[in-house]
C-alpha cells in the first residue's frame, strides 16, 4: 500500500517536471533538439535528487557555528 502511494507521488512529481520541460520548449518555439530530448529524459531523475537533498538535510549532523571567541 505504502509503496503504491510512494510510486504514485513520485510519478506525479516527475510528470510535473516533464510537463514544465515541454512547456519551456513550446514557449521558446524551439525544435526537438538533442538537448530537449535530454531534458525530457532527465525529468524523472529530478525527484530522486530532491529526495536525496531532503534526506541529507534531515539526517546530517547539525554543526552549530561557534559564536564565542576563544581567548
Amino acid at each position: 500500500m505504502i509503496e503504491s502511494v510512494a510510486v504514485t507521488v513520485y510519478c506525479a512529481i516527475s510528470g510535473v517536471f516533464v510537463a514544465v520541460t515541454l512547456l519551456e520548449g513550446w514557449a521558446a518555439r524551439g525544435g526537438w533538439t538533442l538537448l530537449r530530448f535530454a531534458g525530457l529524459a532527465v525529468g524523472p531523475v529530478w525527484p530522486l535528487l530532491l529526495c536525496a537533498f531532503l534526506a541529507h538535510h534531515l539526517l546530517a549532523p547539525r554543526r552549530m557555528p561557534s559564536l564565542i571567541r576563544s581567548l
